[in-house]
């Protein structure tokens, strides 16, 4: 059996068990209605911890956990901005929607594929973390939600979950074409865009706010990450431990709701 085969069969029951775990995740995430919750849903950190532990390699016998580079952090501008590009041309500029939501997959792979070669060595981590943090309290300082529509999804789950358990295998997979950039891929996202069809701006906004809690915990991880053993996972924790306190100070200061309604309940 060639290396490449006896490597992937080594490590298809770790795909399979973060693939499943993505697949509930996104799948229960339909039974929301409110957009501001689903971007609060969005928020938790799981694609990412399910991708980042999917997306390590194989050292002698001994499974290595990824480190956190520049490409983790980029990875986390293009799917922000995949959001915006959805909102942009499905409502300015009239797109179907499914053309809006592949021309931003689309536009994710190519850019992550493109700078996963080279931006490592041109942007220090801690500066683009650092740049992150800067642009997030420009933006939260600009910002004003609108009230859009809430909307609940009518799609069988038993569609839904094959799609989102064959793109978690493939996306997992290409750690080799996109770096780190696999861990921030919008798997939850594409399904939201399609979900919250009705209130865009709303997922986009309030996801761009969101996104703080992923950066401190990416930045955390980074910093953690050389005082541990390769395979140890309390960077992971002590990550996740940062990334729910960043969104619940987000959403305890109503960051992103808009100010034209009384519904506080979100």
């Amino acid at each position: 059996m060639p290396d490449w085969m006896e490597q992937l069969v080594a490590e298809a029951p770790r795909l399979i068990l973060s693939a499943g775990t993505l697949t509930l995740f996104v799948t229960s995430f339909a039974y929301l209605s409110h957009p501001r919750a689903k971007a609060f849903v969005l928020a938790l950190p799981i694609p990412f911890t399910c991708a980042y532990l999917s997306s390590g390699t194989m050292l002698g016998d001994e499974y290595q956990l990824p480190k956190i580079d520049t490409t983790h952090f980029f990875g986390l501008i293009v799917m922000v901005i995949y959001h915006w590009s959805v909102y942009w041309t499905r409502i300015r500029w009239r797109w179907p929607l499914a053309a809006s939501i592949t021309a931003g997959i689309v536009w994710f792979v190519g850019v992550a594929a493109a700078t996963r070669p080279w931006i490592s060595d041109v942007v220090h981590p801690m500066v683009m973390g650092g740049a992150l943090v800067g642009v997030w309290v420009v933006f939260v300082s600009l910002y004003r939600g609108t009230m859009e529509a809430s909307y609940r999804s009518i799609t069988p789950w038993w569609i839904k979950a094959p799609g989102v358990f064959l793109i978690g295998l493939c996306m997992f997979n290409a750690t080799a074409l996109l770096g780190g950039a696999v861990t921030t891929f919008p798997y939850a996202g594409v399904f939201a865009s399609y979900e919250l069809r009705h209130s865009l701006r709303t997922l986009a906004g309030q996801l761009s706010i969101n996104t703080i809690g992923l950066t401190i915990m990416m930045l955390t991880i980074w910093m953690l990450q050389d005082r541990f053993e390769p395979n140890a996972l309390w960077p992971l924790v002590i990550g996740w431990g940062t990334t729910l306190s960043a969104v619940a100070l987000v959403y305890g200061k109503g960051l992103g709701r808009p100010r034209d309604t009384d519904d506080y309940s979100v």
